[in-house]
């Protein structure tokens, strides 16, 4: 799985975060993947984040 934040979209409410530390962080009121955090295989956590993101800015690609 591939998960990318885009910046553009992302207001900073930091619910990324919150929810899967372990993966994201927030770096100058931005959320953003902790680099090499990204999961290889599916999670849940990162989904239901992506899902629960206010400015659908979270983009999840499945693994090929």
């Amino acid at each position: 799985m591939s998960v990318s934040v885009n910046r553009e979209e992302c207001y900073g409410s930091g619910e990324c975060a919150y929810r899967v530390p372990d993966v994201f962080t927030v770096v100058d009121d931005y959320g953003e993947v902790i680099p090499g955090r990204e999961p290889t295989e599916e999670d849940s956590r990162v989904i239901v984040a992506a899902e629960a993101c206010p400015s659908q800015a979270i983009k999840i690609t499945p693994a090929s």
